[in-house]
């Protein structure tokens, strides 16, 4: 009987804390990147609160070709979070829906951006083929992707993301480490 109640007591602890995150938080984006092993999180709490961090996620490889998971936390200060998330939100990203993909152009390897929102209290997910920021060289054609492409810039005009993920490079430890890009993997050595 006590197993129950303990069970009981823990899944109402659950449920009533994950109400109030959702309470607590106005705007969440979450950018998992093209090509990179980074993941943006951006969070506007009711309080007037902002909070930002990049998540980078590698492998380290070892012994008979085991992986070690690595992760990495780079924190982003309040004040810049709150102008990333201002530049997006003028910019539209609260009006993204399914529509903004363009079917009409294939690609073939695989990669994909995908963006994680709050929007009535759940998070929708929404995956693009392929798309960039402006910096990469690749300008897109269509109306949709050049909207999502400017969200893209924003983000890497504010962070630059490139310059981010060296830093994380240089801290690493002597090995080989790698991370998925699309359907291949792209692995590098540190020494």
């Amino acid at each position: 009987m006590r197993k129950i109640v303990f069970i009981f007591f823990i899944l109402i602890s659950k449920l009533f804390l994950s109400q109030n995150l959702c309470f607590n938080i106005t705007n969440y984006y979450e950018f998992k990147f093209c090509s990179s092993p980074q993941t943006l999180f951006l969070i506007e709490k009711k309080n007037n609160k902002y909070e930002g961090f990049i998540i980078t996620n590698l492998k380290k490889e070892r012994k008979n070709k085991v992986y070690k998971q690595i992760k990495r936390k780079t924190k982003i200060s309040p004040e810049q979070a709150k102008r990333i998330i201002y530049k997006l939100k003028k910019a539209g990203i609260n009006l993204v829906n399914k529509n903004y993909d363009d079917d009409s152009v294939v690609y073939l390897d695989g990669d994909y951006l995908t963006i994680n929102l709050l929007r009535n209290d759940k998070i929708e997910k929404f995956s693009f083929d392929e798309i960039y920021p402006i910096s990469y060289k690749k300008r897109e054609k269509t109306p949709l992707r050049s909207k999502i492409q400017e969200w893209l810039t924003i983000i890497d005009e504010e962070l630059n993301l490139k310059k981010q993920l060296t830093k994380i490079k240089n801290k690493l430890n002597k090995g080989i480490y790698c991370y998925s890009h699309g359907i291949n993997t792209i692995c590098f050595k540190k020494e």
